[in-house]
């Protein structure tokens, strides 16, 4: 009998320590799914940011290219006025590029197109003065 209640209890302990590893197991696959969740949520509103940022950007570059079409505008007629790039970019305080990217936007030149004044300027037969000739590739 000794060994049936030594046998009997520890049955029992087995039980006990079986049950609190379950319960235990249990716990942590509820934080692990916590977690899980948490992290989606996360997933979640960073995709929502990015795609917040993406159109906070389209819609500066879309308010930005009237601007920027005006700037070109005005390299364009300080052309007109007979200035060189070289002034023209000292005045402006921007970079030969500059000036030459606001050139071939207003020619329709590489990467851009010509703008609607320019278009009924070369109707009209008159030509902008200094029209850079047509980059090499």
């Amino acid at each position: 009998m000794v060994n049936t209640t030594k046998q009997i209890s520890a049955r029992a302990r087995a039980r006990a320590a079986s049950s609190h590893f379950y319960e235990l197991e249990k716990q942590r696959e509820e934080v692990q799914g916590r977690y899980f969740d948490s992290m989606d949520a996360v997933d979640k509103i960073y995709t929502q940011r990015d795609r917040a940022i993406a159109a906070a950007a389209d819609r500066a570059e879309l308010a930005a290219s009237g601007a920027r079409e005006d700037a070109d505008a005005a390299i364009r007629d300080l052309l007109q006025l007979n200035v060189s790039r070289q002034e023209i970019a000292q005045r402006l305080d921007c970079t030969l590029m500059d000036v030459r990217r606001a050139i071939d936007a207003g020619t329709g030149g590489p990467g851009r197109a010509g703008t609607p004044s320019d278009a009924a300027a070369h109707r009209e037969g008159s030509e902008p003065a200094d029209v850079p000739a047509p980059a090499l590739q």
